[in-house]
This record gives C-alpha cells, structure tokens and sequence, in this order.
C-alpha cells in the first residue's frame, strides 16, 4: 500500500521558509565524513528502536504500521523505521524535502501547522525537533495528534531548559544559537500543551549531553570527544533517560482509545 503524503504547501509558501535552505542543514545537522546517516546515526537508530517497542506494547502491530515523521530534514530516522513501518515525511523546508526522498522516504514539502493529513491516517508519529520553530506549537500539537488514530503514539523531542548544558553555558547553549528557535518554554509548560492538546502523556525523559565543550583550557578538544561518544553510547542503550537533565526532553504520547 502506498502511503498517504501530506498536501504540499503552495510553492509561496515553501519558498518563504528561506532560513531552511541547505546552510541551514549544513550548519546545524551536519554529516560527518564516516558515515551517510546525518549528524545522530545513533539517535536515529535508538528512537526508531524505542518507537517500535512502544508500538508494540501498545497493541499497535499485526499489520505493518503507518508513521508520519513531521520536520523529517533529511529523512534519516524515517529510513531508520522503514524496515518495520511504512513512512512518509513532511517538512517545511523544500531542500529537507527533497533530501529525504533521495533517501528512500516519500516526502511533501508541509508543515506540521497545516491540516495536511486525513485525520486518524496514522498509528505512530515523530516531531523531533521541531516543535521549537513554531511560535506557538499547540497548533502543531493539534495537527499531530488529529494525524494518529485512536490510541496512536506521538514520539516528541524539544530542548529541555532544565538541562545541564544551558546551566553551563547560559546564553552560549545550542538551543539558544539557533535563531530559528521560536518558543522555548520549561518542561512543566510543554507538559501542560500537549495535555491541552488532548494527548495522554504517556512517559517523559531526556537524553544526554551534546553541547561540548563545557569547560575552558586545552583538553576541550578530548572533552568534546569523550562527551559526544558517551552521549551517543548513551543513546544506543537508552536515547529517554530518567534523569532531568538532558539537552532534550523525550516525551512519549499518546492519543486516547476512545477518541476517534
């Protein structure tokens, strides 16, 4: 069966997004020279793994499950879950777009705040960073949550303000350097949203630590190697930790059984 893309927006409306251009990516999710799965392989791999569980603990198997990656960049976790799910991608950058089906992942140049999907079109669905670029992602919420079937799950990342990193570095933190952030609030706030949203919350974390270097003086160079290979190590085993103090929130969701 062919997945369901989302409507693309007006060719106005996507070329209007000009701060996701390919410098963007470059800057930001950059690949390094070893590897052709974008900046996170890890991540990738671990949350295509975590969502797969939670699809399974949730009664969400016996057919291959249908996922909508909402901000799929380059289409690299959708092709980490293809061998499980049949995915499709939407974003609102036409380069991220486009990557991401030169990977392998039907994709639309759309945006989560558009109501591009048949509602309930979706068992599962991601927006890993990518609710921090709306000014106010409670629409966003809406359109992931009327994507989901009932009982469906939501895999959500957005920068987490209670983090080790921001409390180091204030103002120099990763989450503050990217001027395309929009909302940036605290972890009980996002909580509030996505219940508002009408999602069950169904567990939040965060992950570990990926904004070296911390500290001053000539070790910073093994500082940021030792810290980006233990935060990916960490990943692999577990990418939503139970602690508080993460760069990134990691929030399961849920929609209701019984909504329709």
């Amino acid at each position: 069966m062919q997945p369901m893309l989302p409507h693309p927006l007006p060719a106005s409306g996507a070329n209007s997004r000009g701060a996701f251009d390919a410098s963007y990516f470059a800057r930001f999710y950059p690949a390094s020279w070893f590897h052709a799965a974008g900046d996170k392989p890890a991540v990738n791999r671990a949350l295509s793994s975590l969502l797969r569980k939670l699809c399974r603990r949730n009664r969400l198997g016996g057919h291959r499950l249908s996922l909508v990656h909402f901000g799929c960049g380059e289409g690299f976790l959708a092709r980490a879950c293809q061998r499980w799910s049949t995915n499709v991608g939407c974003d609102i950058a036409q380069f991220a777009a486009g990557r991401a089906i030169a990977n392998g992942v039907p994709s639309a140049c759309a945006s989560i705040e558009a109501g591009c999907l048949r509602p309930g079109a979706f068992d599962a669905a991601t927006a890993i960073d990518v609710l921090e670029h709306l000014v106010d992602p409670r629409i966003g919420l809406r359109t992931l949550r009327d994507a989901l079937r009932a009982g469906g799950l939501a895999l959500v990342t957005v920068p987490n303000l209670a983090s080790l990193s921001r409390k180091l570095k204030g103002c120099q933190w990763s989450a503050y350097r990217d001027r395309t952030h929009r909302c940036l609030v605290a972890p009980g706030t996002w909580r509030e949203w996505f219940e508002a949203a009408g999602f069950e919350v169904v567990r939040v974390g965060t992950d570990a630590l990926w904004d070296p270097p911390y500290f001053h003086g000539w070790l910073r160079p093994l500082e940021r190697l030792a810290i980006l290979s233990a935060a990916n190590l960490l990943a692999l085993v577990r990418p939503q930790l139970p602690w508080s103090l993460g760069d990134n929130l990691v929030v399961t969701l849920r929609k209701p059984v019984w909504e329709a």
